[in-house]
This record gives C-alpha cells, structure tokens and sequence, in this order.
C-alpha cells in the first residue's frame, strides 16, 4: 500500500455488528447457554466468524457502495 493510502475502519465496526448479530442468533438457535454447550454446539457458533463476512464481502464488492478496504487520506 502506499504512503495515501490507510485501511478503512468502517470495514471492522460493519463486520463486528453482523459477527454481534450473528453470536447471539446463534445461541437462540441453539437453545442453551454458551457455559452448556457441547463440542458440537460451539462448533456449530464457530460458524458464526466466516457466516459474518459474507454480508461485508458482498458490501465490499460493490462498487457503488462505499465500504472499501482502502481509503485515501
């Protein structure tokens, strides 16, 4: 990257809200405290970390949107 360039902060606070979002669907559907899960059930929550990129690449790859990676100062 160059010395313009700075990555765009807005990118993590959209994909901490949908990982947020996400966590607590997760336990709801699951249907037990998190301190009962079974190994299966946080497997089933680690699903959670990739399932709440997609919505972020999808805003990222949108060319009209502006939510990039990369701004320039």
């Amino acid at each position: 990257m160059g010395e313009n360039v700075k990555i765009n902060k807005k990118i993590f606070e959209v994909w901490a809200k949908w990982f947020v979002g996400n966590l607590l669907t997760a336990v709801v559907v699951i249907g037990k405290s998190p301190l009962d899960f079974s190994t299966a059930d946080w497997k089933s929550a680690a699903n959670v970390v990739w399932l709440a990129l997609v919505p972020v690449i999808i805003a990222w790859a949108n060319p009209k949107n502006d939510l990039t990676m990369t701004v320039k100062k």
